[in-house]
């Protein structure tokens, strides 16, 4: 049930994604620049591939989230039965149920990352004459992981932008920025 929700919300934004991105290219320009930029259309069919196959930590979304259940499930039944066994107060099992929210609000967070990413990304391939590449930015600060702090500020080409798109583990907060290509202007 779960990640039927969590489906169609991601669902809803990837479709949207292409067309939010042009609109914020397109507002950023001057009036007078005139410019070419397409918009794909995300097929239904292309969605729910890109949703069957998304990964987090190596594990696809769905399974993730099943071991995620289970996981919370076990770790509020043992706390349950400590504190009747122990006649102690349900604070272990808020403890618990806390763990659980926390891990279900940072796997969402990925999840949304992913799915803004997916859809960036297509909209920068369908424009790659004007996209030539993309330019990865990672969040600087005591937090980031040392892969994303290595790849911070490098740019590929627009055509192998998927594979290096964020999130590349849970909580990263990296994106991909298009690189724009007028003519000899950069």
């Amino acid at each position: 049930m779960l990640s039927n929700i969590i489906g169609l919300n991601l669902f809803q934004l990837l479709q949207a994604t292409p067309g939010l991105i042009y609109r914020i290219i397109i507002d950023a320009l001057p009036v007078s620049f005139e410019v070419g930029f397409s918009v794909p259309k995300l097929e239904t069919r292309t969605v729910l591939a890109w949703w069957e196959s998304c990964q987090v930590e190596g594990s696809f979304f769905n399974d993730w989230l099943s071991k995620l259940e289970k996981n919370s499930v076990d770790r509020i039944v043992a706390e349950s039965r400590r504190s009747l066994v122990l006649h102690e107060d349900p604070v272990r099992l808020q403890e618990a149920l806390n763990v659980s929210r926390n891990s279900a609000q940072t796997l969402m967070t990925t999840a949304l990352q992913e799915a803004v990413n997916y859809g960036e990304v297509s909209y920068y391939q369908e424009n790659a004459e004007r996209i030539t590449e993309v330019l990865f930015v990672a969040e600087l600060d005591r937090r980031t992981c040392p892969l994303c702090r290595g790849l911070d500020l490098t740019t590929y080409p627009t055509a192998e932008a998927a594979k290096y798109k964020p999130p590349l583990h849970m909580s990263c907060r990296c994106r991909l920025f298009p690189v724009f290509s007028f003519g000899d202007i950069y």
